[in-house]
């Protein structure tokens, strides 16, 4: 974690610790990060599901309408209810969120045809005669062939919907099991990083042995070169038994 980033989720743990209500839990800066990274996820699942939604171009569906389309493919896709929407309540209207969102739809869109873009929309002709351009009259039989026609439309167009849902139910699917394959592979780096720094930390304690070892051996060789016989006998006889004990190490 950079000096950076340590610098702004320390600005957040003050933050929550100033403004949490006095019944909540309380919270690290490491447990803060990974609520944070918990929310990130879902939501984002939950804004290519509203955004999928957005772009069926669905007439006389409101925003309160789309929201709950949204959380029932959220819920057909990930076997569970949304759990955050008071999160994106907040988040939808936040600058960088709508930035970053925005940016995602741009791309998006720059892959769509002009003819898939908006494929509810009806094409308007008007039809004039060669005399003075009036309108011209549409016989009984002609009106009812044209709501025939208008009628299988309307069923094509049924079917191509439910076509494009079961499409994107696939889409989202596939996209799930890439991003479970991506969490599995970064977790296998993650234990072999961790045994990496165990080896380490296992080097550095026998060195750290070694170094003891070679002082304790310079001290009993300091200790079996000194000479005993010019010293008074209490302290003698300390350094003999001293002599005594190094040796019977070394048997």
């Amino acid at each position: 974690m950079g000096l950076k980033t340590k610098r702004y989720w320390q600005r957040v743990w003050e933050y929550f610790n100033k403004y949490k209500p006095e019944s909540d839990c309380n919270r690290n800066q490491v447990s803060l990060m990974n609520r944070w990274s918990t929310i990130q996820l879902a939501t984002n699942k939950f804004c290519g599901c509203f955004d999928q939604i957005e772009r069926l171009n669905q007439s006389g569906l409101t925003e309160k309408n789309k929201v709950c389309d949204a959380k029932k493919v959220y819920k057909e896709l990930h076997k569970s209810s949304f759990p955050f929407e008071h999160c994106w309540n907040e988040l939808q209207y936040s600058p960088k969120w709508m930035e970053d969102s925005q940016s995602k739809k741009q791309k998006t869109k720059s892959g769509a045809t002009p003819s898939s873009s908006n494929p509810s929309t009806p094409e308007l002709v008007n039809i004039e005669d060669d005399s003075g351009g009036l309108e011209r009259l549409i016989g009984r039989k002609a009106a009812k062939e044209r709501a025939r026609k208008s009628k299988s439309k309307l069923s094509e167009d049924n079917n191509s919907s439910s076509t494009y849902f079961m499409k994107l139910f696939e889409e989202m699917k596939e996209e799930k099991k890439k991003m479970a394959e991506k969490k599995v592979t970064y977790m296998e780096k993650m234990v072999v990083v961790e045994q990496e720094k165990l080896i380490v930390e296992q080097e550095k304690v026998a060195i750290e042995q070694e170094k003891v070892q070679l002082e304790q051996m310079k001290e009993e060789q300091k200790i079996m070169l000194i000479d005993t016989s010019v010293m008074p006998p209490i302290q003698a006889e300390y350094f003999k038994r001293l002599h005594m004990e190094i040796v019977a190490k070394k048997m």
